[in-house]
């Protein structure tokens, strides 16, 4: 599993060709998709006053929760004719699905966990002048 990556969210196969995927890999991107665009927008309209960014390099590395992607079967968009969807994925999509599954669960638990532990306690003083904590 591989997390931190950057990655470019493509409108359609147009920019999957060997040479402009050449070109994201020497820039650094590990990963191109096609399917975030909604959810992109979303976070972006969540993030940002205006809606639909156009002709502008979008980055979210300020928003105030998690923004990622994981994915459990992929095209080989260099390769003609042959990817994981073009066959029967039979037990293929099994392992990674779990793997995906866990990874998210156990993101949602580190992140609880830190938030019980960083939860300030709150007190009162009660008329008899007695401090009490309240969870």
């Amino acid at each position: 599993m591989l997390d931190n990556q950057k990655a470019i969210s493509a409108p359609g196969t147009f920019l999957q060709n060997p040479r402009y995927m050449s070109v994201f890999y020497k820039e650094g991107y590990t990963d191109i998709e096609m399917e975030a665009g909604p959810y992109l927008s979303s976070i972006y309209e969540a993030h940002r006053p205006k809606r639909h960014p156009q002709n502008e390099i979008v980055t979210l590395h300020a928003v105030p929760f998690d923004v990622g992607f994981l994915h459990y079967a992929s095209d080989t968009p260099m390769g003609r004719g042959h990817n994981l969807g073009s066959s029967n994925l039979s037990y293929a999509g099994v392992d990674p699905t779990y793997a995906t599954a866990i990874a998210i669960l156990r993101r949602i638990l580190e992140q609880e966990a830190d938030r019980i532990r960083h939860k300030p306690k709150r007190h009162i003083i009660a008329g008899n002048g007695v401090e009490q904590h309240l969870e």
